[in-house]
């Protein structure tokens, strides 16, 4: 229960210490974000890649097939 009460209160900190918006939940604040309003991994600049290809879904000519 302590750590689990010690991890809260860092993520806390961490959270507030951005000041920023992350509309997309991805963990990336909206003003850092390449594609804010999609969720996307730090592997692709935080946009999407539905198919996993390395390519962004915006870019990509067929998303959905790898």
């Amino acid at each position: 229960m302590r750590l689990f009460r010690c991890l809260s209160v860092m993520l806390f900190l961490i959270g507030s210490r951005c000041g920023s918006n992350d509309s997309d939940r991805d963990g990336c604040p909206d003003d850092a974000d390449e594609c804010p309003d999609d969720f996307g991994t730090k592997m692709n600049n935080y946009c999407p890649d539905t198919d996993k290809d390395g390519t962004i879904d915006r870019e990509d000519d067929c998303p959905n097939e790898y």
